[in-house]
């Protein structure tokens, strides 16, 4: 799988932001690990979400597509609980 990291037009100053970042890690560091590690954690479970979607894309085309229809009607809290319930990850 790849995943890709897009610079949008309209966004943060990448450099700028980056700066603060590292002035934040610095400045707090028990706080700063805490929460990039629970950060990697929860990419780390993304990356296995969109690892099961491709496979259940490649094992049944026709299902995945009739579960991406009923999803897109679902308010966004409940899809994420979705998943989070599909992938056993319990927060």
């Amino acid at each position: 799988m790849t995943l890709l990291l897009a610079d949008v037009d309209a966004g943060s100053n990448t450099p700028s932001m980056v700066g603060k970042v590292l002035a934040w890690k610095k400045a707090s560091p028990v706080e700063s690990e805490r929460v990039w590690n629970e950060l990697s954690k929860s990419n780390e479970e993304l990356a296995k979400v969109f690892g099961m979607l491709k496979e259940e894309y490649k094992d049944n085309r026709e299902a995945y597509e009739q579960e991406v229809v009923k999803l897109l009607t679902l308010p966004s809290k409940e899809v994420k609980l979705f998943f989070l319930h599909q992938i056993g990850f319990n927060r």
